[in-house]
């Protein structure tokens, strides 16, 4: 049985421990846990084919890369019945969703 999804928008209040905490900025608490299932569309995630549905074994952690802040998720990728398929460890653009989340 597969629980509920996560969307992206649940992502964006992930913190981003790669940067100093600044004195009167709220310290966040991340919102995706080890266990939790996620569905990130194609476009949003580093590398593959389709959107990505992935039950979270790991708690996240935020990359800062070049191009931009990324989130990377380990965790076991599931089918669109609820199956296990294997582990995957995903990189997923922060910006990406912040845009989508602003629509």
């Amino acid at each position: 049985m597969v629980s509920r999804p996560r969307h992206d928008v649940d992502v964006l209040r992930v913190p981003d421990r790669t940067r100093p905490a600044v004195r009167g900025q709220a310290v966040m608490t991340a919102p995706i846990k080890p266990g939790d299932v996620v569905k990130i569309p194609e476009a949003d995630y580093l590398y593959g084919l389709g959107d990505l549905v992935l039950r979270v074994t790991e708690p996240p952690d935020v990359q800062r890369l070049p191009d931009g802040d990324w989130l990377r998720l380990t965790g076991i990728q599931l089918a669109w019945n609820g199956t296990e398929l294997h582990e995957r460890q995903v990189l997923v653009r922060l910006q990406a969703l912040t845009r989508r989340r602003a629509r």
